[in-house]
């Protein structure tokens, strides 16, 4: 157990710093290979150890990309002075070793540069060059055809090489450098004239030196570009120095934008990456650019560089420009989404952030930033301006990426789903299964009140959440769980679960539990919305929108639970002072609890899964904090249940087809796809959700006067036609409908008002045999409506 620890604490420093470790550690003391920049390949070591009461561990890389480390597994106070002292000595012994070890490995990577290198011939040509249509500039060419570039240091000594292949292979790189050759510091130079350039990768210095004939210096990669950024300012004090670095914006924190501003920055040099044309082209560099628009255009935008203040001149910037110099130092970077919402991720320790600009954190980190590196605290309109910059940058500067909250994907291809943990890990969900990740390639914001998950683990059941329910028909129990299944589907109208029941019947309890498994909140439940605009919020900050007693619900909220469901426009003013409009296109499972009948209409009832509730007796009561502790119990394993049967839909989605296509046929389509998990039998979902909308439907039918009104009309006369003011008139019969409902709120008062009406029960009445043509023809100048029987079979 002990050892065992040890091992997970070491791998978690090592892998914070950057390193991939093997699966299985060695812990013999001796030295054993990692991946540690290049996934593709074992550039790294480590050693490990223990001396009976600690446990002792470094790793290194070669190429020195990645920082050293050094780890021990004890505490400072759990020793004496003594043992303290000799504590550390071991440590400076074994560190020593290390770095004689990698200092080493570095030395037999240069000396076999220089002998490669000798040994090849000068290049004229290659294919590589002809693909990027750039010249040789003192490269040679070896024995397999590669082509090779020399990695000098500050000194002027060879310290390792880039071989470039004349193709690139399906899988790795084509551009390896020499094993165990050290990189980072090393750099290789284009001779030109007094102006000064750096660039990442050879053909991108090549280009850039074409178009202004500067001397460029080739960083190799992003992270090196301070480095040799460095270097060039040393060796060039007084000089024009331009970091031409890539815009990576279809990478993940852009790389090649951060690292050369950060680049600039350091030394107060000048920076600029290409635009281009047709911004949608996966095209990122001044080789590209070149390229696709021709060198003129490169020419053109390496010349209108902007030069920042070297970083020993922060303090004399504004508070605001400072802050955003502390934002990108830091790691931070910027996105947008389709609405222009600014968005900043940030890296804490190993892990990435997603937050919008305009939230209290990004305030806090801010200032935060600002007092750890000037030792005083910055100013509340310099903070809030630094924002608006920021904000202006992430529209305008930085690419546009779609947010998620908690469930984000295609369950087509891969979701995620967020834990809401501190270390930020998600679970993935494919076709093979699922799996708990720590990076994560789509952005999850997290909105107040999100609650953390437990990871999920096998053996546990969807039906293990039953006794939380209340739900004893059979029936009920399969609707309850397609609905929660429903919950980890993106694509389509989503749908709306409603639970009734009288007083003492679970409801709350039941709506508690469903949200609970996969979306808990702080604020699990919500009272009704008062408007559109809480409704849109409630939306934006949930996965579930879970409303508690709703009764007497408004035409608009019905309407509003609809759009919500289907994913139809909601707007509202972003201020109330103001005019400007926010849009958002929002689609959201929604669920409803109640007392009374709450899918009155005809189209709420019609996206709908009403599940009654029946009443518990005392004996059946149990305290809330035992219902939520045996909860809190079973979750793990109910979260691995409904991801392995998500899962299962996600692979039987492209093969599934339905016997019958339902309204609302996505959600049918994908539970139907997941039946092969074996919650209940094949075929029987349909089954029982058909029935469902029939009630639905009948209870829809006979709480509308007027759909209640036509049924009757149709029984004496099966075939009806007229205006629709002689059908309001005909229908003023007691034998249709009783005096006092006329005389009601709910009765139409004019033609008009009944035409509404059957349009809205239209789609019920027909499946009850009920069929109202609202276009039949004219007679005398007017608009004649038909209404029916139709005996034909229906479905």
């Amino acid at each position: 157990m002990i050892r065992d620890k040890a091992h997970a604490a070491f791998r978690q420093d090592c892998e914070q710093a950057g390193y991939t470790m093997p699966d299985e550690l060695k812990d013999d003391d001796s030295y054993d290979r990692c991946f540690s920049h290049n996934r593709k390949k074992k550039d790294g070591w480590y050693s490990l150890t223990s001396n009976g009461r600690f446990w002792y561990g470094c790793c290194r890389d070669y190429s020195n990309h990645l920082a050293d480390v050094n780890w021990w597994s004890g505490h400072k106070s759990e020793v004496t002075p003594e043992e303290w002292a000799q504590i550390q000595k071991e440590q400076a012994e074994r560190k020593a070793r290390a770095d004689a070890r990698k200092k080493e490995s570095q030395q037999e990577a240069a000396t076999l540069a220089q002998k490669i290198w000798s040994e090849s011939k000068p290049c004229d040509s290659h294919p590589y060059l002809e693909r990027k249509k750039v010249q040789s500039y003192g490269l040679k060419i070896d024995d397999q055809g590669r082509l090779i570039v020399q990695i000098y240091g500050e000194n002027g000594g060879m310290m390792s090489l880039q071989r470039i292949l004349p193709e690139k292979p399906a899988d790795g790189t084509d551009k390896p450098f020499l094993t165990g050759g050290r990189t980072k510091g090393g750099f290789y130079t284009i001779p030109g004239n007094d102006k000064i350039c750096i660039a990442e990768g050879y053909a991108t210095a090549a280009s850039v030196h074409e178009a202004t004939g500067a001397t460029v210096y080739v960083a190799f990669y992003a992270g090196n570009l301070k480095s040799v950024a460095q270097i060039a300012r040393r060796k060039h004090p007084d000089a024009t120095i331009t970091i031409c670095c890539d815009d990576d914006r279809f990478t993940d924190q852009n790389p090649g934008r951060i690292k050369g501003q950060a680049a600039a920055t350091e030394i107060g040099a000048a920076v600029v990456w290409p635009v281009f044309a047709d911004s949608k082209l996966k095209l990122t560099d001044f080789n590209d650019l070149a390229i696709s628009e021709g060198l003129e255009v490169a020419r053109r935008q390496l010349t209108e560089a902007n030069a920042p203040a070297p970083k020993s001149e922060k303090k004399k910037k504004g508070q605001a420009d400072q802050l955003i110099d502390l934002f990108f130092d830091s790691g931070g970077t910027l996105f947008h989404d389709s609405e222009k919402n600014g968005y900043a991720t940030l890296k804490i320790k190993a892990h990435f952030e997603n937050y919008p600009l305009r939230s209290r954190h990004i305030k806090l980190f801010l200032s935060k930033a600002f007092r750890s590196e000037l030792k005083k605290t910055p100013n509340s309109q310099a903070v809030k301006d630094a924002i608006d910059a920021l904000d202006a940058m992430a529209v305008y500067d930085f690419t546009q990426c779609s947010t998620y909250v908690r469930v984000g994907g295609s369950e087509r291809d891969v979701l995620y789903i967020d834990l809401g943990g501190a270390d930020w890990r998600v679970v993935k969900i494919t076709i093979d299964g699922y799996d708990v990740i720590s990076d994560c390639p789509i952005k999850f914001i997290r909105p107040s009140g999100l609650l953390e998950l437990p990871e999920p683990v096998p053996g546990g059941s969807l039906h293990d959440l039953r006794p939380q329910t209340n739900i004893r028909s059979e029936k009920d129990w399969i609707l309850f769980l397609a609905c929660l299944i429903d919950t980890l589907r993106m694509n389509g109208p989503k749908m709306i679960l409603i639970l009734q029941g009288g007083k003492g019947s679970g409801k709350t309890t039941a709506s508690w539990s469903f949200r609970g498994v996969i979306d808990p909140n702080v604020a699990m439940l919500r009272v009704t919305p008062r408007d559109e605009r809480d409704l849109v919020i409630a939306g934006q900050n949930s996965l579930i929108c879970c409303f508690d007693n709703c009764s007497g619900i408004q035409v608009w909220l019905s309407d509003g639970f609809c759009r919500l469901s289907t994913g139809a426009g909601l707007s509202t003013r972003r201020l109330y002072t103001d005019n400007e409009e926010m849009l958002f296109s929002l689609r959201k499972m929604v669920l409803l609890n109640g007392i009374d009948q709450i899918a009155t209409r005809g189209d709420l009832a019609d996206r709908a899964i009403v599940i009654t509730l029946p009443s518990l007796t005392e004996a059946n009561y149990r305290p809330d904090d035992t219902i939520k502790s045996e909860f809190q119990a079973i979750l793990p394993g109910v979260l691995g249940s409904l991801f392995t049967v998500v899962s299962h839909a996600m692979k039987n989605l492209p093969t599934t087809t339905l016997s019958h296509c339902p309204r609302m046929s996505d959600f049918a389509h994908f539970i139907v796809a997941s039946e092969s998990a074996g919650l209940w039998q094949p075929g029987q979902f349909l089954e029982v959700y058909l029935e469902n909308r029939d009630e639905a439907t009948t209870a829809t039918i006979e709480s509308d006067v007027v759909a209640q009104a036509l049924l009757k009309l149709v029984s004496k006369e099966s075939d009806w036609v007229g205006t629709t003011a002689d059908l309001l008139s005909r229908l003023d019969d007691d034998q249709f409908c009783p005096e006092p409902t006329r005389r009601s709120k709910s009765w139409p008062r004019t033609p008009e008002g009944l035409s509404n009406r059957i349009s809205r029960c239209s789609t019920e009445l027909s499946r009850c045999g009920v069929i109202y043509d609202a276009n039949f023809g004219r007679r005398d100048g007017r608009k004649l409506k038909r209404l029916f029987l139709d005996n034909s079979e229906r479905l």
